[in-house]
């Protein structure tokens, strides 16, 4: 009985032992597998495998292009009133702020109705590449590097005629790949002024500082004031600038 309940036992550890070689066998093959995979990887690393990832971001790079559009009397000083018969000065911008060239991207101007004529000039930056002067609204290609930049300056004149608010905009194409497309295009407003003169007494010990503001189409009176007490005699001159940009 005793040799009886020892044998099973035996037979029972050496099934347990080859069980665990068994085991042991196979966690060394994984193991080996494993580490076959971790040294390939570590080894493709060190041929390059971060550039396998830098790969995948280069297809995802793509351009990204945006325009801005101000009119101006002095840099970065938006002039938001016109008068007719006058001239207005846009700044045309248009950048690549993405990672990929923009190849032969097409810029667009619509000016506002009232502007009779335009010349444009460009200057460009960052290896950036189009025409140099043109006329009218424009219709041109740009090829925009990353980083790139286009700056076109485009002098309008404004009829004589024109009237109500002056809404000229310019917009670029979508360059090939290019998601992000709210910013390429801009719109610049101005608002409409009467052109007016100011009209004074003549110098004279009975004239008054009065000032008055006409239309200098049709002579209506737009307003008036006293430049000094009402009883200040001997009249005086004026001018008329608008100082600080409200019309």
């Amino acid at each position: 009985m005793r040799m009886l309940s020892l044998f099973p036992s035996r037979s029972f550890a050496a099934g347990t032992k080859r069980s665990v070689r068994t085991r042991r066998g196979t966690l060394r093959s994984m193991r080996r597998g494993l580490g076959a995979w971790e040294r390939l990887t570590l080894g493709m690393e060190g041929l390059g495998m971060g550039n396998l990832e830098q790969l995948e971001q280069r297809s995802l790079m793509a351009a990204d292009l945006v325009v801005t559009l101000n009119d101006n009397i002095a840099a970065n000083v938006d002039y938001t009133f016109y008068s007719p018969a006058s001239q207005v000065i846009y700044t045309l911008t248009v950048e690549n702020k993405g990672d990929a060239t923009a190849t032969s991207a097409l810029l667009t101007t619509s000016l506002a109705s009232g502007i009779t004529k335009s010349t444009w000039t460009a200057a460009y930056s960052g290896n950036a590449s189009g025409a140099a002067v043109g006329s009218g609204n424009l219709n041109t290609s740009v090829t925009l590097p990353a980083n790139g930049k286009a700056v076109f300056t485009i002098v309008a004149s404004v009829g004589a005629a024109a009237t109500g608010d002056l809404v000229s905009s310019a917009t670029v194409a979508a360059a090939a790949g290019e998601t992000n497309t709210g910013d390429n295009s801009a719109t610049d407003t101005d608002r409409f002024v009467r052109r007016s003169i100011t009209v004074a007494d003549d110098a004279g010990w009975s004239s008054t500082s009065l000032v008055r503001m006409v239309d200098s189409s049709t002579g209506a009176m737009i307003a008036q004031t006293f430049a000094f007490e009402t009883d200040f005699k001997t009249g005086v001159r004026t001018a008329l600038g608008d100082l600080n940009g409200d019309g």
